[in-house]
């Protein structure tokens, strides 16, 4: 702590030293653009602006005994000792942050979990990235599946706010299972109809369905004038969300059944990402159908 202390005392000295000398620079600068435009006037620098050329004679010169050179390495390495040592307490802040995190998730009987830099809360995680501005702390929909939110710096309650603020958001586009249900029975069959099929039978294209969904969750207002302003969202991680938590997946005499993606599904975005449990597994599925069932 004492050579922190030390550091800064001489920083804070060559600052106040540089700075003495750009304001000396800034006067001859100054003074020389006013000779410079005498100059192009086709004045007599002499006569015209004499007083400019003494007084940036008179600061260069002062400069020019000036060791400006060696101060400006000086600063140059003392500020980036600070920024090292600085980086090697990164990791100690986000640790701080994450202790706190905890204790709060604690009291509501949840936890984080995984290893930083990068940890699940539930079906969101928090991914720990250090930039040229400083530390951010990204938001996400499952193990990098989609960004919903960041946070600059390292503040225990802004972070908690934006992550209440996303999780609260997950749960209001929960939709009770049987209107869900309902509605993504009429989404698969308009994905078939949308394709050119006689009928809905066999598995469509999850984003197909997905599509459908979002048009047909839509309010009488938006079906009845469709502009912008009145389009609700429905993406993907409502779809992903609403799935994990569907406990009962029949509707009438129908069973909804998802396939499996493959990887080049997943590579193409070709799919959508579902929690199994709150530990951050899941697994992707390209497409979804409505079995009949006895």
């Amino acid at each position: 702590m004492v050579e922190d202390s030390e550091t800064k005392q001489k920083i804070g000295l060559l600052h106040k030293d540089l700075a003495g000398y750009g304001r000396k620079l800034v006067k001859a600068l100054d003074a020389a653009r006013k000779v410079i435009a005498a100059a192009d006037k086709g004045k007599n620098v002499a006569l015209f602006t004499a007083s400019e050329l003494q007084v940036a004679d008179k600061a260069l010169d002062e400069l020019a005994e000036e060791p400006v050179t060696e101060k400006l390495v000086d600063l140059r390495d003392g500020l980036l000792g600070m920024r090292k040592t600085a980086l090697a307490s990164v990791e100690h802040e986000a640790m701080r942050l994450l202790s706190e995190l905890d204790g709060r998730l604690r009291a509501r009987n949840m936890r984080l979990e995984g290893h930083y830099p990068e940890v699940g809360c539930g079906v969101l995680n928090l991914e720990f990235q250090l930039t040229e501005k400083g530390m951010v702390v990204n938001i996400r929909y499952g193990p990098g599946i989609e960004k919903l939110d960041s946070v600059s710096g390292a503040d225990t309650e802004e972070v908690w706010k934006k992550l209440e603020a996303q999780q609260q958001a997950l749960d209001d586009s929960l939709m009770p299972a049987e209107d869900f249900l309902k509605l993504a029975v009429e989404a698969w069959r308009l994905a078939h109809f949308n394709a050119g099929h006689r009928e809905a039978a066999g598995p469509a294209p999850i984003l197909d369905v997905l599509s459908a969904l979002a048009y047909l969750a839509q309010k009488e207002t938006f079906h009845r004038n469709p502009v912008r302003s009145l389009f609700k969202s429905y993406g993907a991680t409502a779809l992903s969300y609403q799935l994990f938590k569907l406990r009962d997946r029949r509707y009438l005499d129908l069973e909804l059944v998802m396939g499996i993606a493959t990887r080049e599904d997943v590579r193409r975005r070709a799919s959508v990402w579902v929690p199994r449990n709150l530990r951050g597994d899941g697994n992707h599925f390209s497409t979804l159908e409505f079995r009949k069932v006895s």
